[in-house]
């Protein structure tokens, strides 16, 4: 092989290497975009899943408080709710 081949061989060769590199910055940037979304969607859905649990609890408590003379159940005892901080 030619000096001259061989550099238009490492030619080649740079420039598919840089179209792969651009393909893979590409992609790279459409994950983080995905991932964004899931945890936006992720942080709304615990953010009603509390806000859910808080909004129970407070209509217990208005019941409680009426005496209205309607059976409270204790739902705590088949499953507790559970309060995650948002990060």
């Amino acid at each position: 092989m030619s000096a001259g081949e061989t550099i238009h061989e490492l030619e080649r060769l740079g420039s598919v290497q840089d179209a792969l590199m651009k393909r893979l910055e590409d992609e790279l940037r459409e994950m983080r975009a995905a991932r964004a979304e899931i945890d936006a969607y992720l942080q709304g859905a615990i953010a009603a899943k509390a806000s859910r649990t808080i909004m129970l609890i407070e209509a217990r408590r208005a019941l409680e408080d009426a005496d209205s003379g309607c059976p409270v159940f204790n739902l705590a005892r088949y499953r507790r709710p559970a309060l995650r901080t948002v990060q």
